[in-house]
């Protein structure tokens, strides 16, 4: 019977297997001649996902699969700007795998766990202040963040 270490699974029997009996982990040998047999192991494999509802981020939002211990570089632009709407990265979050979160635009981890890390954003809108005639506005053209409120005073 093959027994695995931490972090690996028994994958296959190598060698000389014909007339054995192969169920699972577990080979029966009819020892008819000398033979040579080996337990094969694979390190365990976890998925890791990437959700973004802006940025370009890295690498690319979906799905991947890596073995365990693989290190993993992650990043996503900080500003991305459609138009009059700004988005601002405000960190991350990840389920199924420490740290938990961040606040960081960038950072790296060796993958150990399935996990799904996501990229959090707050909104900003463009706010476009002009007097006509003669005075002012107490308030320049800005991003402002959304739901929040702005006093102009002429």
């Amino acid at each position: 019977t093959a027994s695995a270490s931490n972090n690996y699974h028994f994958a296959y029997w190598s060698g000389d297997t014909n007339e054995s009996v192969i169920v699972g982990d577990t080979i029966t040998v009819p020892m008819t001649q000398a033979r040579s047999i080996a337990a094969v192991f694979a390190l365990n494999k976890h998925t890791f996902e990437v959700v973004s509802a802006h940025g370009v981020t890295e690498p690319v939002a979906g799905i991947y699969t890596n073995s365990y211990g693989t290190a993993l570089s992650n990043s996503v632009d900080s500003i991305e700007t459609l138009g009059s709407t700004q988005y601002v990265n405000t960190g991350w979050s990840m389920i199924g795998h420490d740290p938990a979160s961040g606040t960081t635009n960038a950072f790296t981890l060796v993958h150990t766990n399935d996990a799904v890390l996501t990229w959090t954003w707050s909104t900003n809108y463009w706010l476009e202040v002009d007097s006509i005639g003669a005075g002012s506005v107490n308030h320049s053209n800005d991003w402002i963040t959304a739901e929040s409120n702005v006093v102009l005073i002429a």
